[in-house]
């Protein structure tokens, strides 16, 4: 449960509070031994759903569900390469305008520096179909195109393992959205992250 105080991202700044749930699972194996097989691999299946519903802001409840798959390839002992796809549907409960199917593609490259040390460079493209929502023209009216946004992500994320139970890293991005519609180019945007986390096993 949580508050958000601006619910509607605008200069109202209303708010309101939540309830949140996530479920999610992941699980991967060893890749069947083939004639082509020139180096060791994994496959692998993630599932992530999620419920978000707002005590008065009813319009913006929605559902999620993103289901993934994965391979993991090792070249050897310093590069692995990681690519993902994962498909989304995203529902609003109440506003139809707002929901897509997600479709996006993630490679990911490996690098071990040492044994306490690792970084990995990625990038990704997700084409976001909108199933009711029309393209905006320069005139602000719907066409009869539906709408799509294309987005990019690059980036890299350095890893320290200073002992067998303790994990660190720092991930910094660059990210862009390309929308089709044109009125104002409104939901076209940059964007630049940076995270961190500390865990003990």
């Amino acid at each position: 449960y949580g508050y958000d105080s601006n619910v509607n991202l605008n200069s109202s700044h209303r708010g309101d509070g939540f309830f949140q749930e996530t479920m999610e699972g992941s699980f991967k194996f060893d890749r069947p031994t083939l004639p082509l097989n020139l180096w060791p691999g994994q496959l692998g299946v993630n599932w992530y759903s999620e419920f978000y519903n707002y005590e008065n802001t009813e319009s913006l409840n929605y559902q999620t569900t993103t289901v993934g798959i994965f391979t993991e390839e090792k070249f050897n002992e310093r590069v692995k390469l990681r690519l993902a796809y994962d498909w989304t549907v995203l529902r609003y409960l109440n506003n139809d305008q707002l929901n897509y199917f997600g479709h996006k593609f993630k490679p990911t490259l490996s690098y071990y520096l040492s044994k306490t040390l690792s970084c990995n460079f990625f990038t990704s493209y997700e084409l976001k179909d909108y199933r009711d929502r029309k393209t905006l023209d320069a005139t602000n009216l719907p066409t009869t195109d539906g709408r799509n946004d294309n987005y990019y992500e690059l980036g890299l994320s350095p890893r320290y393992y200073p002992t067998d139970k303790t994990y660190i890293g720092l991930t910094v991005a660059a990210k862009l959205n390309d929308s089709s519609d044109v009125y104002h180019d409104t939901n076209d945007y940059q964007g630049w992250k940076a995270k961190g986390f500390v865990y003990l096993k």
